[in-house]
């Protein structure tokens, strides 16, 4: 009884795991170039840093919903893309700490948790990704040991390839030193015994060059 309780929390976590990952794939497949995977209004980030620690751990995966920038509160915990020139425009996830409003337009303070004080750029509305609204390490140490594996095969691809070019370019010199060396010596050549002769010679010459 117990083994069938263990296979079906198996089979069930197996099904929860390929579907999320059909989901994220979706998701990257449609997405913008520059932007993060979105589809339904939805969006799915890994946390990279501390800065939200212990709330977030780093490599937790964030499901963000987009969400009306009227409707974000204090204490929500926000992704947007920061206006901060040290991040160069990146995605950043923070906790909101207060809100101000300039015409339509609304101005958050965000902070991590895990920081002594506010940032320094405040997240513009009109830079809002959404709200994170469910986060899962598992998940993302999951989709980070993925992009790990996927990392290491493109490497060891240029690795192969590298090697393939330099064997390639090896081959191409041995076929082609002695056919240009026989095609020299021929012509230069008055009688079999000076070819042998000053064949001889450049073989002196090439070793003594090594």
């Amino acid at each position: 009884m117990i083994r069938k309780i263990i296979c079906g929390v198996i089979n069930t976590l197996s099904v929860l795991v390929i579907a999320a990952a059909i989901v994220i794939l979706c998701m990257v497949l449609f997405t913008e170039p520059g932007k993060p995977p979105n589809i339904f209004g939805f969006t799915m980030l890994r946390i990279t840093t501390g800065s939200m620690e212990p709330t977030y751990a780093t490599d937790t995966l964030l499901v963000v919903k987009k969400t009306d920038p009227k409707k974000i509160m204090e204490g929500d915990v926000i992704s947007f893309y920061s206006t901060d020139p040290a991040l160069e425009g990146a995605v950043n996830t923070h906790r909101v700490v207060s809100i101000s409003q300039d015409g339509d337009s609304y101005i958050y303070t965000t902070k991590g948790d895990a920081n002594n004080a506010a940032d320094l750029y405040d997240a513009q509305s009109r830079y809002l990704i959404g709200k994170v609204i469910w986060s899962s390490l598992f998940l993302g140490k999951l989709s980070r040991l993925a992009a790990n594996q996927k990392r290491l095969q493109k490497r060891k691809r240029r690795q192969r390839s590298k090697k393939r070019s330099r064997h390639f370019g090896q081959n191409e010199n041995k076929r082609s030193e002695p056919y240009s060396l026989h095609i020299v010596l021929n012509i230069t050549a008055k009688s079999e015994g000076e070819w042998f002769s000053r064949a001889g010679h450049l073989e002196q010459v090439f070793q003594s060059n090594v």
